[in-house]
């Protein structure tokens, strides 16, 4: 993935005249990790869930590992890999995750391993989470390769109704859920820059639209529609579509013959 972004880098004088064209043809940035972050409640795996609905195929949803406890209806290996805190920390030890965090009291993590096997399968990587695992993929070898995004509610007061409306956790519990998105919010706030786009999840329908967009313009429309992945260069595109003789910027030369000396 890196040797094919180094290519089209290296097409920088013709880059520049075809850039416009190239997402024309519904190539995108080319990212295979979309890292997703935002508070807990605010809708990500509703926005997740439909696009992996109307993109079937494309998209990995990768399993993190957590110290918590599953909710009901979650199974291991599917929503979470669910373990123990020793088990987590030798695993972090031995240098398997690329991100993890302390988060309401568990600790969260992202294998290497999970993100390679999404990858590998050519499938584009989605990774679902807070501003601290972010932060870490951001230091990592997987910046270049990955597009970041901040979903944000309405408002607390609107994330508080959701977070309460679950029913599946104590008052101490959400409350420690609200100050966690109160530090994330302030961080979405103070480092704009940080994240590639911010969505506010208000209207379902809006933000679905927004976040779809998003992901066109990261990953591509095309490679979205037919699985296909961008070739190295737009120069690459264009003339790979002409014939020979019309993708040569040169005239070929006409072979006279010799001339007989009597």
């Amino acid at each position: 993935m890196e040797e094919s972004v180094g290519r089209r880098a290296s097409c920088s004088p013709c880059a520049g005249y075809l850039d416009g064209v190239w997402h024309l043809l519904g190539y995108g940035a080319d990212k295979d990790i979309i890292v997703i972050v935002g508070p807990s409640g605010v809708g990500k795996s509703t926005l997740i869930k439909k696009l992996m609905n109307d993109y079937p195929g494309r998209f990995g949803f990768s399993v993190s590992h957590t110290t918590r406890q599953p909710r009901p209806g979650e199974e291991h290996g599917i929503h979470y890999n669910f373990t123990t805190q020793d088990a987590m920390r030798d695993a972090i030890a031995r240098g398997e995750f690329i991100e993890h965090a302390q988060v309401h009291g568990n600790v969260y993590g992202t294998s290497i391993d999970a993100v390679k096997r999404v990858v590998d399968s050519g499938r584009i990587c989605i990774l679902d989470i807070d501003v601290q695992g972010a932060m870490q993929v951001k230091k990592s070898s997987l910046q270049a390769k990955s597009a970041f995004m901040f979903l944000s509610p309405p408002s607390l007061a609107a994330l508080e109704e959701r977070l309460r409306g679950r029913g599946t956790e104590c008052e101490e519990k959400v409350l420690l859920r609200l100050e966690n998105a109160r530090k994330e919010l302030l961080f979405a706030e103070e480092e704009p820059a940080f994240f590639h786009q911010v969505l506010v999840n208000g209207d379902l329908d809006d933000t679905y639209a927004g976040f779809r967009r998003f992901m066109e313009q990261q990953c591509g429309r095309r490679r979205l529609a037919t699985g296909e992945k961008n070739p190295p260069t737009p120069c690459f595109v264009l003339f790979s579509s002409l014939s020979p003789a019309r993708a040569s910027p040169f005239p070929l030369k006409k072979t006279l013959p010799t001339p007989i000396l009597s």
